[in-house]
């Protein structure tokens, strides 16, 4: 009689063996295989993975209790397809919960890291996969290993990218740190206001998140949120207590990074919560906000500024009026609103002189023709703008 254990089975025709126990079509060929010596640990053809991951994707319990008993390594790495990850990992992505339950009995490492850098309680909050994300601390899953095993983001940093507030409320009552940072030294809190997420900024500030931490470059999440305009938000942290007249490393308040991102929504609601319309700020021309919003073509803001007592004939640090910038800029929304509000058309800078004749003595407001006469060493000599549009005479 020959000897079984001399007769080779490789890891496809184990494969194959498993996915028919599997469909219900034969459920003795796979253990027949193993006690014929097949390689329990073989990378099959096709996948290209171990019957121990396929099983534990499927929850197939059988299945891996046979392969379990026949040697399969629970730790074995998936060298292909999985980006190195572990039958555990496999079961968690699919929400396997016995599976799991089986595979950490037998010694599965609940801290496994994967060239991806996952862990399995990372897998199981991306997800919202709860149960299991109780499983795997309750059987010692390391809640303060971040993603990339260390090098990246914190659970509550993923729950609050992922607006996944469920998940959040979870860690936060096991005691994870609220105020925890990634690897870009961001806090939960940033992520979540640079999002525009508020059910989660809350949350956050409900237990105790720093309001006044600030990233590398010094902006704190209210200074991220108008960044990103995130006019909720923005709200929120005002109310909660954000400093508005904080800056940045680099001269910038909140004012100015409303300014730059746009926002004339955001801008009236930090001037109508005290924001200094007349602080420069800036390192690159330590210009007011008005000089900066007639740069950018805020007409709107411009308007809310001088409203706000913001002096309309103040100068950047090479001397230029707002007037003098929404007039090099052509924006001519901003030069009508600038001039109807009072700013003057006589000053001038180092080589610039603004003289504003119109063609008729009806209001700046009604539809003309007005010319801008600008010298300046470049040449040019005049500029003609109808209203809503400009053209260059050379």
């Amino acid at each position: 009689m020959p000897d079984m254990h001399c007769v080779q089975v490789d890891a496809d025709a184990l494969r194959s063996a498993f996915l028919l126990m599997d469909e219900g079509k034969d459920p003795h060929s796979l253990f027949f295989l193993l006690r014929l010596g097949a390689d329990v640990d073989g990378i099959a053809s096709q996948g290209p993975t171990f019957v121990l991951m396929m099983a534990s994707k499927k929850g197939n319990l059988g299945a891996m209790r046979q392969l379990l008993r026949f040697g399969a390594s629970v730790n074995m790495k998936d060298p292909e397809v999985q980006e190195g990850r572990n039958a555990l990992m496999g079961a968690v992505e699919m929400n396997q919960k016995e599976a799991a339950v089986l595979l950490i009995g037998e010694g599965a490492d609940v801290n496994w890291c994967s060239e991806d850098g996952k862990t399995p309680l990372i897998l199981a909050a991306s997800a919202g996969h709860k149960d299991l994300m109780e499983l795997l601390l309750d059987s010692g899953a390391d809640k303060n290993l971040a993603d990339a095993c260390g090098r990246d983001r914190t659970l509550l940093i993923i729950a609050a990218d992922m607006r996944r507030t469920d998940v959040a409320e979870f860690f936060l009552s096991k005691g994870v740190d609220v105020n925890a940072r990634d690897r870009k030294s961001l806090t939960p809190l940033m992520v979540a206001s640079d999002k525009g997420f508020v059910e989660i900024v809350e949350l956050l500030l409900n237990r105790r998140a720093d309001l006044h931490a600030k990233t590398p470059d010094g902006r704190t999440a209210f200074m991220l949120a108008v960044s990103s305009r995130r006019t909720e938000v923005v709200s929120l942290l005002i109310a909660r207590g954000a400093n508005i007249h904080e800056m940045d490393k680099m001269r910038r308040t909140a004012l100015y990074l409303a300014i730059e991102a746009n926002q004339a929504e955001i801008v009236k609601i930090l001037i109508d919560n005290g924001a200094d319309v007349n602080a420069p700020s800036g390192f690159a021309s330590s210009a007011p906000p008005l000089v900066h919003a007639a740069t950018k073509g805020m007409a709107g803001a411009a308007e809310f500024l001088v409203k706000a007592g913001a002096d309309i004939n103040a100068t950047d640090r090479d001397h230029r009026t707002a007037l003098m910038l929404a007039v090099w800029y052509r924006h001519v929304d901003v030069v009508e609103a600038l001039i109807s509000l009072g700013a003057r058309a006589d000053l001038r800078d180092r080589g610039v002189v603004v003289n504003l004749v119109a063609d008729t003595q009806r209001p700046f407001h009604s539809p003309h023709v007005f010319i801008i006469d600008i010298h300046y060493r470049t040449g040019r000599q005049l500029w003609r703008l109808p209203r809503k549009q400009v053209t260059w005479i050379l």
